[in-house]
């Protein structure tokens, strides 16, 4: 007799009934097993308990009767070509970052990692009160970006007023704008080198340490500023001549080259990315041509290699004038503040009115490590050509920059001849 068509429901539910010789057995279905305490009865088995998982450990193990599903994780998508939900799922890393998917703050950079991401703040930046650096809720604020007061025993209304204008700047900043708020520093900047008021007034030497400040702390503020600006280039100009130019890029090889009315820089992008950092690099470059006023009777220090003198000048022929500002008084900065001993040069391009074909012009930097107030250097900088109103220096730092022209005794009846394209000249002559 075959039992089991005789009673279809002989076996209890989630098995099967099979017909033996004199008798019939109940197997399990796939998925089920026999129940210790009842042995006729089948229960389900649970695939995804601890120990018996058998999905892949990029997904996550649903079970249900009688089998079981394997569904990608959270911040996990299936690989290419594969459905997500099958026994065999495979799945990798979605990056929520590249996609957009993410929900960071625009004041913070999204970091990816396996199967999430992190919301991270700038660098300097910093998590507002109540907020953690990383978590998905963060929102940041930049750190007060111009905290520099007046160098000792300097004494300035125009200064004091500068540094109320930029204080202002920081109370109402917002990372949404900070296009506005970088327009604002630099038009703050050009007004006061454009009428510097009671700073001509001031001892050489407190030019000098008014000069290495303000050059300082305008390039971190625009570091730290440039990291909220969109990716891309820009250039701004103001009326007293000051520009500044800005590339924000997240990622990029081979040469990038800002260009400006009276210089220009090239340099290998490599140089402008931070190790680790994964947000936007910043490159950025500033030509203050009112900045001489406060550099001005700077000395200069060479490289105990570099010639001064030209070739067969008398040793008691030394230079009785000091040395001219040739050009812009320019400034390179990168989002990589690692900027003392680079691995490729930096090159820049100077544009003078002046033809120095026949004088001695060197390539010079601002050095502000003898007791931060500065004086011009040639060290780590290289003159690779002068002419046709152009000098070309190799850099292998970055700092502020410019070009001199180097006068002795022997030359001058040469220098005389510039008088009548640089009317500011004579006085530094005669002198």
């Amino acid at each position: 007799v075959d039992e089991c068509k005789q009673n279809p429901r002989i076996c209890r539910d989630h098995s099967t009934c099979t017909n033996t010789q004199g008798s019939y057995t109940c197997k399990c279905l796939p998925g089920f097993e026999l129940n210790l305490t009842e042995p006729k009865l089948c229960t389900d088995v649970n695939e995804c308990a601890p120990g018996l998982n058998p999905c892949h450990k990029s997904t996550h193990c649903l079970n249900h009767k009688g089998g079981y599903q394997c569904h990608c994780r959270p911040g996990w998508k299936p690989v290419p070509g594969s459905p997500n939900g099958p026994n065999t799922t495979v799945c990798e890393d979605e990056d929520e970052c590249s996609s957009g998917w993410h929900q960071c703050h625009n004041s913070t950079i999204c970091h990816n990692t396996l199967g999430s991401y992190k919301c991270l703040c700038h660098p300097g930046w910093e998590p507002i009160l109540g907020h953690l650096n990383g978590r998905n809720n963060t929102v940041c604020q930049v750190k007060p970006f111009f905290t520099w007061l007046l160098p000792p025993g300097v004494k300035s209304q125009s200064l004091s007023r500068f540094f109320d204008k930029v204080q202002d700047l920081h109370r109402d900043f917002n990372p949404i704008t900070a296009k506005d708020t970088i327009q604002g520093l630099m038009q703050g900047v050009d007004e006061l080198l454009e009428t510097p008021g009671d700073l001509e007034t001031l001892p050489a030497s407190q030019k000098h340490c008014v000069a290495t400040h303000l050059l300082a702390e305008v390039e971190n503020a625009l570091i730290t500023l440039s990291r909220a600006l969109p990716e891309e280039t820009s250039t701004f100009s103001y009326s007293a001549g000051t520009q500044l130019s800005l590339k924000v890029q997240k990622q990029g090889d081979g040469n990038v080259t800002l260009s400006q009315n009276q210089a220009k820089m090239q340099l290998n992008w490599n140089l402008a990315q931070e190790s680790g950092h994964t947000g936007p690099s910043v490159v950025g470059f500033i030509s203050t041509p009112g900045m001489g006023k406060l550099m001005a009777e700077a000395p200069l220090v060479l490289q105990p290699e570099q010639p001064v003198a030209p070739h067969g000048t008398h040793k008691n022929l030394l230079p009785r004038v000091s040395p001219v500002l040739l050009s812009d008084v320019i400034s390179a900065f990168l989002s990589n503040k690692d900027t003392q001993n680079l691995n490729s040069p930096v090159i820049f391009t100077f544009f003078h009115r002046v033809s120095a074909v026949g004088l001695k012009v060197l390539c010079v930097f601002w050095d502000h490590h003898q007791n931060g107030c500065g004086h011009w250097a040639t060290a780590g900088c290289r003159t690779v050509g002068t002419g046709n109103g152009s000098t070309t220096c190799h850099c292998t730092h970055l700092s502020s920059f410019a070009v001199l022209l180097v006068l002795y005794d022997v030359q001058v009846r040469a220098a005389l001849s510039l008088i009548a394209a640089e009317p500011l000249m004579p006085t530094t002559l005669l002198k």
